[in-house]
């Protein structure tokens, strides 16, 4: 069972800017091993922080979205560093898993 349940929108830490990781301790080391195991029981090859409810600006990715993989990459503060256009839809493949009578 995932360690995290995820959040919906409009909750408002997914309204939020996240707040900066200062320092890599215990608390940030469970947080990713909890998120790593909502992400991958859900089926997921990307969770944010704000995702599970908490404030922090730390990201997973996973393309392959097998567990047993290598692929696992955690990002700590991540920004963007160039953009190119603009997306206007909306990306909920986590909230669809969700809606469709899963527990996360």
């Amino acid at each position: 069972m995932p360690k995290r349940e995820i959040v919906i929108y409009p909750e408002q830490v997914l309204k939020d800017r996240s707040a900066e990781i200062e320092n890599i301790d215990m608390e940030i080391v469970n947080l990713i091993e909890d998120m790593t195991m909502t992400m991958y029981k859900s089926r997921g090859v990307g969770l944010a922080a704000p995702q599970v409810g908490v404030d922090k600006r730390l990201i997973l990715v996973d393309p392959t979205g097998d567990s047993s993989s290598k692929d696992l990459t955690v990002l700590l503060n991540p920004q963007i560093a160039e953009m190119e256009g603009r997306e206007t839809d909306s990306e909920m493949c986590l909230y669809r898993y969700k809606r469709q009578g899963n527990r996360i």
